[in-house]
């Protein structure tokens, strides 16, 4: 068989990980191809999903560690900014979200180590977590910045590092809608079900 055509176009996510596109040309006999087995795509984009939370809640965390370090330095009025109750306050909001977050991957987790990825509390558990981290991705990386000034956003900083991945991530695997919409139609058809309308 004669090596197939592909075309690569290189791309980049914000945090500048590779992100490229490759498109095959090949053209395959009918004895080469074999169906795939049933669910390996969901499992696939659920694994994805999975693991793509994990890192958000790492990254986050690696987000909200930078910000206390540099609220409990920084002074402003001759006070250090984590002195101040509305920082604080932002701080204990990362945090607190972020603990929510984290408690929703390792359910989801465990569900697919329990149940494996064609169960669906798994695929449920999974869209909570996704969903989750997105969320808190998207508000621990805003309020950071927020806390961190301009300075967070250079190229030299290692907040950059977190917030850019946390922007990333969160739409790979599916977005915060396409995961609440998942959560929302497996509510409802739990309700349907219960209520015998199915």
């Amino acid at each position: 068989m004669s090596r197939p055509d592909y075309v690569a176009e290189p791309g980049w996510n914000l945090a500048g990980e590779r992100r490229d596109a490759v498109t095959f040309d090949v053209r395959l006999s009918k004895e080469c191809l074999r169906p795939a087995l049933g669910g390996v795509r969901q499992e696939l984009w659920l694994r994805g999903a999975l693991a793509r939370s994990a890192q958000s809640i790492g990254a986050a965390e690696r987000a909200v560690e930078l910000t206390i370090d540099y609220t409990s330095q920084r002074k402003q009025f001759g006070r250090t900014l984590s002195t101040f109750q509305i920082v604080q306050q932002a701080v204990a909001a990362q945090a607190s979200g972020l603990a929510a977050a984290r408690v929703a991957v390792d359910v989801a987790m465990r569900t697919a180590a329990d149940h494996g990825f064609a169960a669906p509390a798994t695929t449920l558990a999974v869209a909570v977590a996704k969903s989750r981290t997105a969320a808190i991705g998207s508000a621990v990386a805003r309020s950071a910045h927020q806390l961190h000034g301009a300075i967070g956003f250079t190229m030299e900083h290692q907040l950059r590092l977190s917030t850019t991945r946390l922007w990333s991530w969160r739409a790979e695997y599916g977005s915060q809608a396409h995961w609440d919409s998942v959560v929302a139609d497996i509510a409802v058809d739990a309700g349907q079900r219960t209520c015998g309308l199915r």
